[in-house]
């Protein structure tokens, strides 16, 4: 069959889909950060709770990044590893979370001269909306021990590899300097767009923003079909990655198309440029390329996805090289907090 029937075949099939899986219930399973924003400069002080505190003037509402800062009731020597002292936030609801970012006591106050007290590392805990089962923070099976401060003053950004979903996180501090005093403040998602997988094809969840690997979602004799709305970009080719088990990488297996603007359509007539299938890479990934037209960069797009196989076939996440990144995994000085701050609200 010549190539230009193949295309015409492969926008039939996509136009076919979308006018008839609008009729099926929607499940909201992954995200796209396009903003980001501080969270606990606006929680309130009943949502910060502690293990206890050294002063009545250092409780745990005190943690803000504005305030003086919060000090646990230890009074041992900082040079040796301290246990079981932890400040804990509560976001009432489940937030993406990006990072943490941590300073030392401010100086503020009388005599804060004297007080130059930080945390030098930490790990930290966290639990899932309606879970009871807290869960260390952890890369490659190992729980991820972090470098925090060397003095009270700068801001330490520690970038996490992958996002976080948490309604609830624990800061266990491990070495200190003085005393366990420190402020804190995660960066969350603020604004993100959603890939769909309609709930009569698929079970429901979050698989795809790739935060928990055990749920994800089969193939069931009938494609996994993705629809994500309002995906955005400011690059004229961005790369998907999907991630799952037996996945074959091919334009037979795997049909991902964009909407385009068609001034000539009926009404009810949607059309699809078809992205491009490049195969799958060494660690196992299938790489999708979608060239953008210039008016599409910077604007919300319509993304159709499917994939077929047999019964081992199942997609558990959907990365894109277009989401907007606060750092490199890992730890990053902020020199200048307002601007940083002001950098990552809103990318669009």
């Amino acid at each position: 069959m010549p190539a230009s029937n193949h295309l015409s075949t492969g926008k039939f099939l996509l136009t076919f889909l979308l006018m008839h899986i609008l009729l099926i219930t929607e499940v909201s399973s992954s995200c796209q950060c396009i903003g980001y924003e501080p969270l606990i400069i606006n929680v309130q002080a009943s949502q910060l709770t502690a293990s206890g505190s050294h002063h009545a003037a250092l409780k745990p509402w005190c943690s803000k990044s504005n305030m003086i800062g919060w000090s646990a009731e230890y009074t041992g020597v900082c040079d040796k590893s301290i246990y079981g002292y932890w400040i804990e936030v509560d976001f009432l609801e489940n937030k993406l979370l990006a990072g943490i970012v941590t300073w030392g006591r401010a100086t503020k106050g009388d005599k804060w001269q004297n007080y130059d007290q930080f945390v030098k590392s930490f790990h930290l805990e966290f639990l899932v909306d309606k879970s009871t089962e807290w869960t260390n923070v952890t890369e490659n099976g190992t729980t991820v021990m972090f470098t925090a401060n060397t003095n009270r003053r700068d801001a330490i950004l520690n970038t996490f590899s992958e996002s976080l979903l948490a309604r609830k996180v624990r800061l266990y501090p491990f070495k200190c300097s003085s005393r366990v005093t420190l402020r804190w403040e995660f960066i969350g998602y603020s604004k993100y767009s959603f890939p769909l997988v309609r709930q009569g094809f698929a079970p429901p969840g979050l698989a795809l923003c790739g935060l928990d690997p055990r749920k994800c979602f089969r193939w069931s004799r009938i494609p996994i079909r993705v629809q994500w709305s309002g995906f955005r970009t400011r690059k004229n080719v961005t790369r998907l990655s999907l991630h799952g088990r037996s996945i074959a990488c091919d334009r037979r297996h795997v049909t991902v198309g964009m909407e385009k603007n068609c001034t000539q359509c009926a009404a009810n007539e949607v059309r699809y440029d078809l992205c491009a299938i490049e195969g799958t890479s060494e660690d196992g990934q299938c790489q999708v390329v979608c060239r953008m037209r210039e008016n599409q960069v910077g604007q919300p797009i319509n993304l159709t996805l499917m994939v077929n196989g047999d019964e081992h076939t199942e997609l558990c996440a959907i990365d894109s090289d277009a989401s907007l990144t606060i750092a490199t995994p890992g730890r990053t000085l902020i020199n200048d907090w307002p601007s940083f701050l002001e950098k990552i609200r809103d990318v669009y």
